[in-house]
């Protein structure tokens, strides 16, 4: 007779990422990504990843919120945004998590620096991912 082992596996939640943009924040205009399809997703997130950089002076503090909306045009904010803010140290590297759970057909991130010019501004990399 032949012995069954059985042996527990780990079962690990499928994260997708879904849309990935890098930019350059120059001016205090807002800047917003594309309408991102997000029903299908239990657990969705933004990573964002930024750098400074300036000649002279700081960029201003970079504010980032998320939107969400049931047919893709009339967006409205969810919570309150998230603000990272200048150091004021060349190249500096930071990054924020904005988690949401909020059921929604379409999402989007705005990005927007308080006082940026071309002379200051961030590089921004930013992740969409959620749980399938």
């Amino acid at each position: 007779m032949t012995a069954l082992h059985q042996v527990p596996t780990i079962v690990i939640p499928t994260v997708a990422p879904l849309a990935t943009s890098t930019l350059d924040i120059t001016d205090a205009t807002a800047v917003d990504s594309n309408d991102l399809e997000c029903a299908f997703l239990q657990e969705k997130s933004f990573y964002i990843q930024v750098i400074e950089v300036f000649a002279v002076a700081a960029p201003g503090n970079l504010v980032c919120t998320v939107f969400i909306s049931p047919d893709g045009t009339n967006y409205v904010q969810l919570g309150l945004p998230t603000t990272i803010v200048a150091t004021g140290v060349l190249a500096t590297q930071q990054a924020a998590i904005m988690p949401f759970t909020t059921h929604s057909e379409f999402c989007m991130l705005r990005l927007q620096a308080v006082a940026a010019t071309a002379a200051s501004y961030w590089t921004v990399v930013a992740v969409f991912s959620g749980k399938k």
